[in-house]
């Protein structure tokens, strides 16, 4: 399928002030980040944001990846191992409702520390 461009994303997760609040944006070590619109009539999960994004690149974090709720900010980052949910290690499961992405949230994929 064909990824969208991506806008200028620091990797230290700052997004242009100009970035569309109705799209969830992902940013960091991801292999095409950018601004992604939510799917019509469907809950996206931050799983299904990696996938839509083309996947964690090489050098991520996976296991660190935050989410900044754009509804509540004051929560501050939620952490969630990505890459555990994938392979089956993590206590969170794909399921879990607090995955789900709104619109104005940004995720934040890390890279792996030296």
């Amino acid at each position: 399928t064909d990824v969208p461009p991506a806008p200028a994303v620091a990797r230290d997760g700052s997004v242009p002030a100009e970035m569309s609040m109705s799209k969830i944006t992902v940013t960091g070590a991801i292999k095409h980040p950018g601004s992604y619109d939510p799917d019509q009539g469907a809950p996206l999960s931050v799983l299904d944001l990696v996938a839509k994004a083309g996947g964690l690149a090489p050098e991520a974090d996976g296991s660190n990846v935050g989410i900044t709720r754009a509804g509540d900010p004051t929560k501050g980052i939620q952490h969630v191992d990505v890459a555990g949910i994938l392979n089956g290690t993590a206590k969170q499961k794909a399921d879990d409702p607090l995955l789900l992405l709104h619109s104005g949230d940004l995720v934040f994929v890390p890279e792996k520390k030296p």
